[in-house]
């Protein structure tokens, strides 16, 4: 058997992965309805104080605290559900390079 420095070891793997980022389909339905809900009124002019108010006459409660909305709240849910829907279309790709050489063999 050789060992050590009688064995000279080099070895080359390419590998490209391709993959989407963070996607919409990973939401519970209710949360997705209220995100939709949400970016539908902003998209309709509703200021985010507007849709705040409308939230809490419907009823609506943030998802971890349980309480009303805020403009800050509508703000932050609008850019993070923004910057959602932009990763889920975009693709990225990772190259894996490993090198392994064989060479001298004694």
């Amino acid at each position: 058997m050789i060992y050590g420095s009688d064995l000279n070891l080099l070895h080359r793997l390419r590998s490209t992965v391709i993959t989407k980022s963070l996607n919409l389909s990973n939401l519970p339905p209710t949360h997705f309805k209220t995100l939709e809900l949400i970016y539908d009124l902003h998209n309709e002019g509703f200021s985010n104080l507007d849709i705040s108010i409308c939230l809490k006459l419907m009823g609506y409660k943030t998802k971890r605290t349980k309480r009303d909305f805020t403009q800050k709240d509508i703000w932050l849910v609008l850019k993070k559900y923004k910057e959602r829907k932009d990763r889920k279309n975009q693709i990225q790709r990772i190259k894996l390079v490993e090198m392994v050489y064989l060479e001298d063999w004694v």
